[in-house]
């Protein structure tokens, strides 16, 4: 597979094949770039293991060695993998040395958690029930939630934040992650809401008893699950992770624990409640001098919180994500908490401390599982590919120029984009439903106005006959008359969807629309992707998705590099996308059912028609043609489709 820039990868070829399938490809794309062979054969399944190209196809003395004898490579592979197919010391190894003790590690700060551990740390007879299922209704991490009730706070943040940014068999990395059950919780969170699995994880925490539950965690959990993949888990401090290899993972994340007494003003034997206590009463004085060892307070802390992200952009790959979750603001802007950073820091952060991320990528959400903290998101920079010489690639076939092809830049993709509608009219459209057609389909049964078409077979249970499992309960209510038409053309012109494309995306005399329908689900396990339109009609059709009400399950799409992204749909915007949009409903559950007005719209010229005609759904009874108007789906010329 070219990615497009600098590199070929190449899978799924067994030892022998190599040398053989290697020139093949060096003769297919006559490139002089970088190529990876990744060899899949007799490993475990999920992991992979990287071979140097060149070093492959012109072995070195060393390469001939017995060890590397195909006979004996699936034991190589298990060394290298371990037993069970998790990743052991050969990504890096814990420290072997006493570890210095933390700049936060003072006056009994860390007793919360040795509690915490006392609980989690099991004897051999009571590990396997504890770590699989009885720590699920215990509390962790010095919190006041059991792991069901904070995994339950913490799904929609974690699904969207993580889950747009990971994909199955990555490495994810946490900072301090105590006992494991954040990551925990963050890993099967993926897995039920996005259908990511075989993640490999990875720790360190500052309390050698902390990774000692966290090791414990993951291997029984590895055991119990296949798509749970376990890698170290460390003794280290969060600020020098020396020992975990730079550009390594796909994601890392933490808790900054922030500085108690930053300034050390207080002596040993002063607990260290009693010193935050302290440093709060500084918020309310009158004293100058007070002001200004608060200022330098706040620095020492903001200084403390850069080391720990500088570390975390340091071990996740070029273009990875970097999240901080549960941070708190300036003490005296929240004197309920600990302490920490205010929002508007992070943006200075970036110059001020020279973090190698991208500064617009900076996110911020507030009260995701605590009203009063904020999590923070960012994306390490990218280096830019290699410069290719114009001898490297030949372009045989540029292609032509289309005036046409819409590219919207913020997507990364051709031919579709976001519009503004009316809430009023939404809301209008949405009461139609509501009292219309709500009622017949729960009773799974069409209208005189409206036919439905539920996809799925009802018999079987599952969305076609060939997998087993129903995929959604996503059905389809077009119109079926003339008057129902109007009725909702009516409500489409006053969303101004015609006006928004004329002569800017369709240019036609007329922009015709040709069909109407809601489509209501309330759960999707499975992404479909498909093109509504040919490509070659490029902006000249459009389908129209507007929510009529609040949205659980969102839209995945492929961008113009191949990778998979997700559109979140919003109350009061429509995406609109032309041919070629490579889509698919996303995957999620809603409590009550999510509800799309979609609007097949575009040009009345004949030749176009008949290029979106034979693209018209089986979701249709009716359309509206340019040429012969209101017309029935001659796919079904002598029988209905509807319920």
């Amino acid at each position: 597979v070219f990615d497009g820039k600098s590199h070929v990868n190449v899978n799924i070829f067994s030892h022998n094949e190599k040398e053989e399938k290697s020139n093949k490809i060096m003769g297919a794309f006559s490139l002089q770039l970088p190529f990876n062979m990744i060899q899949r054969d007799e490993q475990p399944r999920g992991t992979e293991r990287v071979i140097n190209f060149m070093s492959d196809i012109h072995p070195t003395e060393d390469d001939n060695a017995p060890a590397d004898t195909e006979d004996e490579a699936p034991a190589e592979i298990a060394r290298k993998l371990g037993t069970s197919g998790d990743i052991n010391d050969e990504l890096y190894q814990c420290p072997s040395t006493e570890m210095k003790t933390a700049e936060n590690d003072i006056a009994g700060y860390y007793n919360y958690y040795d509690k915490d551990n006392e609980r989690h740390l099991k004897n051999s007879v009571e590990d396997n029930e504890y770590y699989t299922v009885g720590f699920r209704d215990v509390k962790f991490g010095g919190r006041v939630q059991t792991y069901t009730q904070q995994k339950k706070k913490a799904t929609k943040y974690k699904a969207k934040a993580y889950g747009d940014n990971l994909l199955s068999g990555d490495l994810i990395y946490e900072g301090a992650c105590g006992e494991g059950f954040n990551l925990l919780l963050t890993i099967e969170i993926l897995k039920e809401q996005r259908g990511i699995e075989n993640l490999t994880a990875f720790g360190s925490d500052y309390l050698a008893a902390s990774a000692e539950v966290a090791s414990k965690l993951f291997s029984t959990q590895a055991n119990a699950q296949d798509w749970i993949r376990t890698g170290q888990f460390c003794q280290g401090d969060s600020t020098q992770l020396d020992f975990v290899p730079s550009d390594t993972f796909d994601l890392a994340f933490t808790y900054v624990d922030p500085l108690i007494d930053p300034l050390r003003r207080h002596d040993n034997n002063v607990p260290f409640a009693n010193r935050m206590e302290m440093s709060k009463e500084l918020c309310d004085s009158d004293d100058e001098a007070d002001h200004d060892v608060l200022d330098k307070e706040q620095e020492a802390q903001e200084d403390w919180h850069a080391s720990w992200v500088e570390e975390l952009i340091r071990i996740v790959k070029p273009g990875k994500v970097i999240i901080i979750e549960d941070v708190d603001s300036h003490i005296c802007d929240d004197t309920s908490d600990w302490g920490g950073v205010p929002i508007e820091w992070w943006e200075d952060a970036v110059s001020k401390y020279n973090w190698d991320v991208v500064p617009d990528s900076i996110e911020i959400v507030e009260g995701t599982w605590y009203h009063n903290r904020y999590n923070v998101l960012m994306r390490k920079n990218s280096p830019l590919p290699p410069k290719m010489e114009p001898k490297t690639l030949e372009i045989r076939n540029p292609p032509k120029k289309c005036p046409n092809r819409h590219w919207n830049e913020r997507m990364n993709v051709y031919n579709a984009e976001e519009f503004d509608v009316s809430t009023d009219v939404v809301k209008e459209i949405w009461k139609e439903y509501e009292t219309d057609l709500r009622p017949h389909l729960n009773s799974g049964k069409s209208t005189d106005d409206f036919c439905l078409v539920t996809p799925y077979n009802t018999d079987t249970n599952t969305w076609d006959n060939n997998n087993g499992v129903m995929r959604s309960d996503i059905k389809w209510f077009s119109v079926r008359n003339e008057n129902t038409y109007d009725k909702y053309l009516g409500y489409v012109d006053r969303l101004g969807l015609r006006e928004l494309v004329k002569d800017s995306w369709v240019s036609a005399d007329e922009v015709t629309v040709y069909a109407m329908f809601f489509i209501p689900r309330s759960f999707s396990r499975e992404v479909h992707y498909h093109i509504d339109w040919y490509a070659k009609v490029h902006t000249q059709v459009m389908t129209f998705l507007i929510p009529v009400n609040d949205f659980d399950i969102h839209l995945k799409y492929k961008d113009v590099d191949g990778n998979a992204q997700d559109y979140e749909y919003k109350f009061g915007k429509a995406i609109g996308f032309g041919g070629g949009f490579f889509h698919s409903t996303g995957i999620g559950q809603g409590e009550e059912e999510d509800v799309l007005l979609c609007v097949y719209l575009g040009s009345d010229d004949p030749d176009i028609w008949e290029l979106a005609r034979a693209n018209i759904a089986d979701e249709l009874e009716y359309y509206m043609s340019p040429i012969n108007g209101f017309t029935r789906n001659e796919m079904f010329p002598n029988k209905s489709i509807c319920q």
